[in-house]
């Protein structure tokens, strides 16, 4: 089970992720006192509504197994981020193609290959 201050940073960076309004907000307002707000009463209705949302379980696998990497990188070894080859295996992450905090599952129909870099620039913005 995850703790509350990891649950909550999960939801924040699929909000930068998957929610075209947050990330756009969080990318390109200014750090004035009005679009902090805003953006904190956003991510507070999103959570809200997230922790409302009886239908949501989250699977209790969270990392992939080793064999789906080695599947998806012997089917095809293209990063589903920026579309480029992945040349090695160690270059390589499987990313949720829905995210987990949001219910996504942990198997082979969820994942897909990505660079490492791409992911942990993903993650970051």
């Amino acid at each position: 089970m995850l703790h509350s201050k990891d649950l909550i940073n999960e939801l924040k960076l699929s909000l930068n992720e998957y929610d075209i309004k947050y990330g756009f907000n969080s990318k390109f307002s200014t750090n004035s006192k009005i679009a902090v707000n805003g953006k904190l009463e956003y991510f507070c209705n999103f959570l809200d509504a997230f922790l409302r949302n009886k239908n949501i379980e989250l699977d209790s696998q969270r990392v992939f197994s080793q064999q789906i990497k080695l599947d998806l990188f012997k089917e095809n070894p293209v990063c589903k981020i920026c579309g480029n080859g992945i040349h090695n295996i160690k270059d390589a992450e499987i990313d949720h193609v829905v995210p987990w905090i949001l219910g996504g599952k942990t198997d082979k129909n969820n994942a897909q290959i990505v660079h490492r870099t791409c992911n942990r620039h993903k993650s970051a913005n």
